[in-house]
């Protein structure tokens, strides 16, 4: 179905169940890929060197990426107002610089909120397929939507769970110490083991930026169209937010390297890899311009132990990484009022010494 069909200011009611809506194709440059490396990727510096063949994108580069197409093309053109979540993020392959790239939309199930009669609730699957229309990156999450007719629109329905709880908090100051460094090895991360990562400052020609390139929705970008939302104020993109915590943790590891290896004996290519599969990323409170963000690491307890899956070997293979085993970890985020405003669960794939 086009997408100019459906555009006309869409509303909750207008949301078909199954039926998929196809954004016209973008394509990321060069230069957009080395901007992101230089704000936001430490694993990836910028760099003049040909590449042969064609760059990838990183992973929450390919996220912003999704996440440009669906505001330009989908939520700018809807009654919008955001999105507390998204249930699951799984990377099937990797983005390629050059490459024509569309965004699948599809609306899996919706329900009114019994709570706030004016808004909707939908269940959304947001996929980015290559010029072959395979699928690279699929998101599954919740989009709110304003209801044109809220008397005929809103009925009781109860409130969709909230995210599973661990035993242990990333902010519980029982247990074991908080760390500063991350272990280099596997076989050091015991459940319960908690790191901070660092914090990160977001000022408002940063969250500007970023909104403009990747989520240019109007309440990121405009003081007035934010106070009429359900942020009530500026706000950074909760992928922003996102990359941020990404960067946070892969700088951490660098720093924690350069510590317990400063003459490189270890070999630079020494290093974690998020999973393919991100879940329960949970975006509870805005982050405004002027807030200070901590971000920490939580190890959970393994629910069992198992073979790495088809998926995993892939995702393993595409980054050419070896000798590794997964540790599941919540990575969280927490403003300078002490309140949590985002976390994810994932399994950090780590270097182990049996197999080094």
């Amino acid at each position: 179905m086009g997408i100019k069909q459906v555009m006309d200011k869409l509303h909750y009611e207008d949301l078909e169940i199954g039926r998929s809506i196809l954004t016209p194709s973008r394509v990321v440059t060069d230069e957009a890929l080395q901007r992101f490396r230089a704000g936001f990727d430490p694993q990836c510096p910028p760099t003049d060197a040909p590449r042969t063949p064609p760059a990838t994108l990183a992973p929450m580069h390919m996220c912003g990426v999704l996440m440009q197409s669906l505001a330009l093309d989908f939520l700018n053109q809807a009654a919008s107002l955001g999105s507390p979540g998204i249930d699951e993020v799984c990377f099937h392959d990797l983005a390629r610089v050059g490459e024509p790239l569309h965004v699948r939309i599809v609306c899996l199930h919706k329900r009114a909120l019994a709570s706030r009669p004016s808004v909707g609730l939908a269940k959304m699957a947001y996929e980015l397929l290559d010029s072959r229309q395979g699928v690279l990156l699929r998101w599954e999450g919740n989009q709110f939507m304003r209801i044109r007719a809220p008397r005929a629109a809103a009925t009781p329905a109860a409130e969709s769970a909230p995210p599973r709880e661990s035993g242990v908090s990333p902010w519980s100051e029982a247990g074991a110490p908080l760390m500063t460094d991350l272990p280099l090895w596997w076989e050091d991360y015991a459940p319960g083991l908690r790191v901070t990562l660092g914090s990160h400052l977001f000022e408002r020609a940063e969250v500007l930026a970023y909104a403009a390139e990747f989520d240019p929705q109007p309440f990121h970008l405009n003081e007035a169209a934010a106070r009429e939302s359900l942020f009530g104020a500026l706000s950074a993109s909760g992928w922003h937010t996102a990359t941020i915590a990404f960067g946070c943790l892969a700088r951490c590891w660098q720093d924690s390297l350069r510590v317990a290896d400063p003459d490189q004996a270890l070999g630079s290519g020494l290093a974690p890899l998020p999973s393919a599969r991100l879940a329960d990323l949970r975006w509870t409170k805005p982050v405004h311009p002027g807030d200070r963000i901590e971000y920490r690491l939580l190890v959970e307890t393994p629910a069992a132990a198992s073979e790495a899956t088809a998926e995993d070997r892939h995702w393993l293979a595409l980054h050419d990484c070896h000798g590794l085993r997964p540790v599941p970890v919540i990575l969280a985020a927490r403003n300078q009022h002490e309140q949590p405003l985002f976390q994810v669960r994932f399994a950090l794939w780590l270097p182990a010494r049996a197999l080094s």
